[in-house]
């Protein structure tokens, strides 16, 4: 099999195409990898079609190139029912987390990509998204059973030009908001030909727009021959023919040599010179993406102490374990979460960093126990870190008549409530476990961190 030398690839046209906005990425199965409840690292759709295939009673398929759709086919061959389908994918979506410093996290880094097409269909892409950005994330998909384009205006566009918003199109929808997703091979080239359609009769929509005028980053889709050259030609929106004048410009980082035809795409993609694609995996072509452009463009990365966050955690040291294992539990469930973990000594003072922190949070998640009562109070009479961090949480509250939420926790049976908060409904979370009432404030979080 013939390979691409990757020396070739045009970076410096990539990297100045993204700097101006005018690059959209394509993101595809390949670069989502997750750790499974046994701690091992297994790319997101192979677990899942696994798993399909083991309710199934079925060896998984041989060949793992796109063996999502082949699994789900069978499944729906022999159940013919897609709700069943949509909660066993989402049960296993629920027990499943990103690797750290995933490629998922380093394109959300990557300011000027405001607007990405989604080819799976999990919550992964936009719960990335909204822990590295501090503005909204507009999702939105479009199946052949189910049209949601009209909602792109140009005011939309305008906010993602000005980095104030972004935008995540399911292009065969999701397990979170459409009813039938296009899982299948049949489904999904049903859905490209109405994409298609929908252009042609309404190309004047803000999005399809959008698309042509951008240049389309394709990464880890890993697609067939024939299915890749159809996708690719649908989203160009324009005929493959061989041009002096590039007006938009197609860049595919993708594992060609993983396809069963690699030469005859290479050849489609290379012949009418429209094309510059970088033959390696998904991940290994975002870690590189992610370097260059820190590198070459620092200031369109969004830096991590810019992450915004939904909850802050404050809790009396001698709660650490507790504290820490809640928001496990929570990140896990994917809820942004802040927890400073440093040791502090009596008579510290609560710095600048932790002041921001509070005021950039949504929410503020007292842990209230009984050693926090204990322990209100330094033997000079002063107040304890973790009860100075309550009474600013609570005088900022006030002062600036927000709607800030002050949710206390209590994590074990003391009967005690810091005064300020007695008022408030609060939650019981035994050690900071899933116990009590924990399922109750993690819905509570994700309601507000939509």
């Amino acid at each position: 099999m013939n390979t691409i030398d990757n020396s070739d690839f045009n970076w410096d046209e990539l990297l100045t195409r993204i700097t101006m906005n005018n690059v959209v990425p394509v993101i595809g199965q390949g670069l989502y990898c997750v750790l499974t409840s046994g701690n091992k690292k297994i790319l997101l759709y192979q677990h899942l079609f696994e798993e399909l295939a083991k309710d199934m009673g079925l060896p998984p398929p041989e060949q793992t190139n796109h063996a999502f759709s082949e699994v789900v086919s069978q499944y729906l061959k022999k159940t013919k029912d897609y709700l069943r389908l949509g909660r066993l994918l989402r049960q296993n979506l629920a027990s499943l987390y990103p690797i750290e410093a995933n490629p998922l996290l380093k394109l959300a880094r990557i300011r000027p990509f405001s607007m990405f097409i989604n080819t799976t269909y999990d919550h992964f892409l936009e719960h990335t998204l909204n822990s590295v950005r501090n503005y909204h994330t507009e999702v939105l998909h479009h199946t052949y059973r189910e049209k949601r384009t009209d909602r792109v205006t140009s005011e939309l566009l305008k906010l993602l030009e000005d980095y104030q918003s972004s935008l995540l199109f399911h292009i065969y929808g999701s397990t979170a908001i459409t009813i039938n997703p296009a899982y299948t091979e049949k489904d999904i080239l049903e859905t490209v030909v109405n994409f298609q359609k929908d252009v042609e009769m309404d190309p004047k929509n803000p999005l399809f727009q959008a698309l042509k005028e951008k240049s389309l980053l394709f990464i880890g889709c890993g697609y067939d021959d024939w299915l890749f050259r159809f996708f690719i030609r649908t989203f160009a929106n324009e005929p493959y023919q061989a041009s002096s004048e590039r007006v938009t410009w197609k860049f595919i980082g993708d594992d060609f040599a993983g396809s069963f035809k690699f030469d005859k795409l290479a050849c489609f993609l290379k012949a009418y010179d429209s094309d510059v694609f970088y033959n390696n995996d998904g991940e290994d072509f975002v870690d590189l993406l992610f370097d260059k452009m820190n590198d070459q463009y620092p200031e369109h990365i969004i830096p991590e102490d810019e992450f915004p966050e939904t909850a802050f955690i404050s809790f009396h040291g001698g709660n650490r374990k507790s504290a820490i294992r809640l928001v496990s539990h929570l990140r896990e469930d994917g809820i942004k979460v802040w927890l400073d973990q440093r040791a502090m000594k009596p008579g510290d003072r609560v710095d600048e960093t932790i002041l921001k922190a509070i005021d950039k949070c949504q929410v503020f998640i007292p842990l209230v126990s009984e050693k926090a009562r204990q322990l209100q109070r330094e033997k000079d009479n002063g107040l304890r870190y973790h009860i100075r961090e309550w009474e600013w949480a609570y005088s900022e509250n006030v002062k600036r008549n927000t709607p800030r939420y002050i949710i206390p926790v209590k994590i074990d049976d003391t009967d005690w409530m810091y005064d300020p908060f007695k008022d408030m409904t609060f939650f019981k979370i035994p050690g900071g476990n899933r116990k009590g009432h924990y399922e109750k404030l993690r819905d509570r979080l994700l309601e507000i961190q939509k």
